[in-house]
C-alpha cells in the first residue's frame, strides 16, 4: 500500500469509529473543548482509568455514565488505549460500542471478584499485535499474588505492536500501582523496569501508561526517571494539572492542597537501536456533563511519532 493509501485507510478507520460511537447519545457537552486533530501520521494514545463498573457511585454509577464515557473516547479517536479498573460491565459496553477496536484484557487484579484488568485496546487499521502477556506486581509475578504491603493485588499487561503502515516495533505496557503502600509502588515500579530491561522486551521502544497513584514528585516516579523515561505531560511543556478529580471535575482540590493530583501518566523510553519517540500533541480531556463525569479520572491523550533510525 502506498503512503497515501495508508493515510486514507487510517482516516477512514477513524471516521468509522466516530460514526459507530457518536450514535450513542447526543446530549450537549458542558465542559471540555473540541479535540485537536492528530498530526499527520501521529499515533494517538490514551490512558484512562475508567472506574470499575461495580462501584456504587450514585449519580455516577456506570450505567449512568457509560454513554458519556464512550463518547469521550469517540471524540478523541485514539489509536491505542491503556485502560485501568476495567471490569466486566465496562468490557461489555466497550465490546458493543467500540466494536472497531481489538483488545487484550491481561491478568486480573484486585483481591477478590469482581476483578479488574489493565486492558489494552487498539485500532487494527493502525497497529498489528505481535505478542502479548502480563504478570503480577509481586515477589512471585507468575501467579496471582501481592507483596510489599500492597492493599490490592496488582498486575501489568503488555502488547508488542508493529505499525500497519510500517515503522519500528514498540512495546506498550499498561499498569495500575497500589493506592496505599508507597513501598508497593516503588517495588512494583522496579519490577516493571526489570521486565522491560529483560529479554522479552529486547530493547524495544517503550510506551508505558497507567494509573500510578502517586505524584510526579515521588519515589516511584524517580525509579522511572532514572531509567530514562520521559513524561509526555512535561515533554509537551504543560504546567501542573490534575487527572484525578473524584467526580468533582475542576472543583476538586483534595485534602492536601500541595498535591498536583496528576497520577495518570504516559511515559516514553526510546529503543536501544536508536528508535526515538517525539511529541506531536498532548491533552488532559475534561469532557463532562456535571454532575455526571466519564470517570473519576480524566483521560490523558498523547499524539506520538516513533522515528526509525534505519528507514527503508
Amino acid at each position: 500500500m502506498t503512503r497515501l493509501g495508508d493515510l486514507l485507510s487510517a482516516s477512514f478507520s477513524r471516521l468509522l469509529r466516530w460514526r459507530e460511537l457518536l450514535r450513542w447519545g447526543d446530549r450537549p457537552w458542558t465542559e471540555g473543548t473540541e479535540p485537536a486533530p492528530p498530526s499527520e501520521g501521529a499515533l494517538r494514545v490514551m490512558t484512562f482509568n475508567v472506574r470499575g463498573s461495580h462501584h456504587r457511585d450514585g449519580e455516577n454509577a456506570w450505567r449512568r455514565r457509560a454513554p458519556l464515557n464512550v463518547r469521550t473516547v469517540a471524540r478523541q479517536g485514539p489509536d491505542l488505549i491503556g485502560l485501568q479498573e476495567f471490569q466486566d460491565g465496562n468490557a461489555r459496553v466497550y465490546g458493543r460500542e467500540l466494536a472497531g477496536y481489538k483488545g487484550v484484557l491481561g491478568h486480573r487484579y484486585e483481591n477478590r471478584p469482581p476483578h479488574a484488568h489493565n486492558a489494552i485496546y487498539w485500532d487494527p487499521g493502525r497497529l498489528e499485535m505481535l505478542d502479548a502477556g502480563g504478570f503480577w506486581l509481586s515477589e512471585t509475578p507468575g501467579r496471582f499474588s501481592g507483596s510489599w504491603e500492597t492493599r490490592q493485588i496488582r498486575s501489568a499487561n503488555w502488547v508488542r505492536f508493529r505499525p500497519v503502515s510500517g515503522g519500528p516495533e514498540f512495546l506498550h505496557l499498561n499498569t495500575h500501582l497500589d493506592h496505599i503502600s508507597d513501598r508497593a509502588r516503588v517495588e512494583g515500579s522496579k519490577l516493571l523496569l526489570s521486565w522491560l530491561d529483560g529479554p522479552e522486551a529486547d530493547g524495544a521502544p517503550v510506551l508505558l501508561t497507567g494509573d500510578f497513584n502517586c505524584e510526579p514528585r515521588s519515589k516511584a516516579r524517580d525509579v522511572f526517571e532514572r531509567a530514562g523515561f520521559v513524561d509526555a505531560h512535561l515533554a509537551a511543556g504543560h504546567e501542573p494539572a490534575k487527572t484525578f478529580h473524584a467526580f468533582r471535575g475542576e472543583g476538586f482540590r483534595g485534602r492536601n492542597l500541595s498535591k498536583e493530583h496528576r497520577i495518570d501518566w504516559v511515559l516514553l523510553r526510546d529503543g536501544s537501536r536508536g528508535e526515538r519517540w517525539s511529541m506531536k500533541g498532548y491533552s488532559i480531556v475534561r469532557d463532562a456533563e456535571p454532575p455526571v463525569y466519564p470517570s473519576d479520572h480524566y483521560p490523558v491523550v498523547a499524539d506520538l511519532a516513533l522515528e526509525d533510525p534505519w528507514p527503508v
